[in-house]
C-alpha cells in the first residue's frame, strides 16, 4: 500500500474524513532497488512518519534494507506509538528503545503466514507478552494469520491476547 499513491491517498482521505488514525505496514523500495519492510503512520489525513524494519530475521529478510532510526510515530496528541514489524517484538531493544523516547502505546505488525498453524506463531506471540510486561505497555497485535488483539502489560497471570473475532 504504501509504493502506490491512489492507496495512500484513499488512507489519507479515510483516517480526514473519519478523524482517524491509522498505521499502514507495507513494503517500500530503497534507491538501489532493495524492499525496505516498513509502517506508516496517518493521523486525520496527515503522514506523522515510517518506521522501517531495523531488525531484519537473520535467514528470511537477508535482501532487505534495515533501516537505522527508532522513534514512536505521534497519531494524536496523547498517543505515540512505537511501531514493532514482526520480530522486532521478540527482541529486547527495540520494545526499549522506543518507550525511552516517549512510547506510550506498542504495535506489533506480524507476518505469521508462512508457519501456518504451528507453534512458532503462539511462541512469538508469548514473547512479545513478555516485552509488554517488561516494559510496562499495552501492545497491539497484528497478524495476518494467527490471533490478532490487545496484549494487557497487567494481565499477567491470565491469557492476555483477545483474539479478534
Amino acid at each position: 500500500g504504501l509504493l502506490f499513491a491512489p492507496t495512500r491517498d484513499r488512507w489519507r482521505a479515510w483516517t480526514r474524513d473519519h478523524g482517524n488514525s491509522a498505521l499502514i505496514s507495507s513494503f517500500l523500495v530503497d534507491d538501489k532497488g532493495y524492499r525496505i519492510n516498513a509502517a506508516a503512520g496517518i493521523n486525520k489525513g496527515t503522514w506523522v512518519g515510517v518506521h522501517e524494519k531495523i531488525d531484519l530475521a537473520p535467514f528470511g529478510e537477508i535482501m532487505l534494507t534495515a533501516g537505522t532510526r527508532r522513534r514512536p510515530l505521534q497519531l494524536s496528541q496523547a498517543v505515540n506509538v512505537g511501531v514493532l514489524i514482526c520480530n522486532e517484538s521478540l527482541l529486547r531493544h527495540p520494545s526499549r528503545e522506543l518507550v525511552d523516547a516517549g512510547a506510550n502505546l506498542l504495535v506489533a505488525t506480524v507476518n505469521a503466514v508462512s508457519f501456518g498453524s504451528s507453534v512458532v506463531v503462539f511462541e512469538h506471540l508469548g514473547l512479545t507478552r513478555l516485552r509488554a510486561i517488561e516494559v510496562g505497555r499495552d501492545i497491539v497485535w497484528a497478524s495476518n494469520a494467527g490471533p490478532s488483539g490487545i496484549i494487557d502489560r497487567w494481565e499477567i497471570g491470565r491469557a492476555s491476547c483477545r483474539e479478534r473475532v
